[in-house]
C-alpha cells in the first residue's frame, strides 16, 4: 500500500505547478485559487512565499478588471513578502522559482506611469 505521507506533497506540487501555469497564461484568478489551496497545507517560509504569490495574482486580477489602486497595493504587498522571505523555502518547486527576476519585473510594472496589462508579467 502506498505511503499517505507523500500525498499532500504531491498534491501541493501539482497545485503549485497549476498555479504557475495559470498565472503565466494570464488567468490570475485561477492562479490565486491553486496557490491558496497549496498555502493551506504549507508551513513557513513556504507559506509566506505562497501568500506573496497569492497577493500578486489577486493584484493582477484587480488590474485586469480596471481597479488600479487595489491592484497595485496587493502587488506591492505580495512583492514585499517575496522580498522578506529570507529563510530558504523547503518545497523544491518554490525554491526553483525565479523570484529575483520576477521581483524586477514587478518593480518595472509598478514604476510605469500607467500600469500596463499585467498579462505581460510571467513567473
Amino acid at each position: 500500500m502506498p505511503s499517505t505521507s507523500k500525498t499532500p506533497a504531491r498534491a501541493s506540487s501539482s497545485r503549485l505547478a497549476d498555479g504557475r501555469e495559470a498565472f503565466n497564461r494570464g488567468d490570475f484568478y485561477l492562479a490565486h485559487e491553486h496557490w491558496e489551496e497549496a498555502w493551506r497545507d504549507a508551513r513557513d517560509p513556504d507559506r509566506r512565499l505562497l501568500q506573496g504569490l497569492i497577493q500578486i495574482a489577486a493584484g493582477c486580477h484587480h488590474l485586469r478588471e480596471g481597479r488600479r489602486d487595489p491592484g497595485a497595493r496587493l502587488i506591492s504587498k505580495g512583492a514585499a513578502k517575496l522580498t522578506n522571505t529570507t529563510t530558504p523555502v523547503a518545497t523544491p518547486e518554490l525554491a526553483a522559482l525565479p523570484v529575483a527576476a520576477f521581483l524586477t519585473r514587478i518593480a518595472n510594472l509598478l514604476a510605469a506611469a500607467t500600469l500596463p496589462d499585467p498579462c505581460s508579467l510571467k513567473l
